[in-house]
């Protein structure tokens, strides 16, 4: 039921739940799932229903709906470098140490994020983390990049979802390995491309780049042979597939 504070200079006791005693503290009723000092900064972070931050000098901000905690459960925390990552049955969010009025929140949930499983172990790296679920690891980084870097990187990607100058999703046949990722076809094939399309026209206007150019021309034709294939004038199709392509052609997307 308490939570011990030990330094050089001092020796206190803070009461952590009301599990026994009745006395207010830090979390909510029930024993401590997890608890996180950061080196460098010297706040502690308290797991629980609700995320409580101690800052040095010992004053306890209990976080939770009234600030915006987007989670209603944290049975692992991990701080450093004055970030605040926690995880539990929904997902794995990161703030960072402050007062409520201040904190910001980032939510990571699914396999877009995490490995799939239960969350059991966070090693926070400032706006970084590895994070150890029931059924592997993952490492979310966090970078700064210029818009002109963010959109090279999904130009690059664009060949591994191109498939008939169409592009769409994937199925990876191993989780997380992109190189068993295969193109399938789905009803928003020709929204995903029309898209492209237009950016590269925009881009081809102020560059003249010859690698734009080509890129545009292969995307518009895919966005033709949409209109084609149905055999009536002014009807696209939402996707199109070969008779060689029964794996990835399937019925509803």
């Amino acid at each position: 039921d308490k939570l011990h504070f030990l330094s050089s200079t001092e020796r206190r006791w803070e009461w952590v739940s009301k599990a026994s005693t009745g006395q207010g503290g830090p979390t909510d009723p029930g024993p401590l799932p997890s608890i996180s000092m950061d080196s460098e900064t010297g706040w502690v972070v308290l797991g629980g229903a609700e995320l409580s931050l101690v800052d040095p000098a010992g004053s306890v901000r209990r976080l939770g709906p009234r600030a915006r905690q987007p989670v209603n459960s944290t049975v692992v925390v991990s701080t450093f470098g004055g970030f605040v990552w926690a995880g539990g049955p929904e997902g794995v969010v990161l703030t960072q140490q402050g007062s409520a009025a201040e904190l910001n929140w980032r939510y990571f949930a699914g396999p877009r994020y995490l490995t799939p499983g239960t969350v059991l172990s966070i090693a926070a790296i400032g706006r970084s983390a590895v994070i150890a679920t029931s059924r592997g690891l993952c490492f979310l980084r966090s970078e700064q990049w210029t818009l002109e870097k963010k959109a090279a990187h999904y130009i690059d990607v664009l060949p591994r979802q191109d498939r008939h100058g169409l592009l769409n999703g994937c199925r990876m046949t191993k989780f997380g390995d992109l190189r068993t990722c295969v193109p399938q076809t789905s009803d928003n094939d020709g929204l995903w491309t029309s898209l492209s399309v237009a950016s590269l026209a925009l881009e081809y206007n102020i560059t003249r780049s010859s690698t734009v150019k080509e890129r545009l021309n292969r995307y518009l034709q895919g966005m033709r042979n949409l209109l084609g294939i149905t055999g009536v004038p002014g009807l696209p199709a939402r996707s199109l597939c070969s008779s060689a392509e029964a794996p990835v052609c399937v019925a509803g997307g």
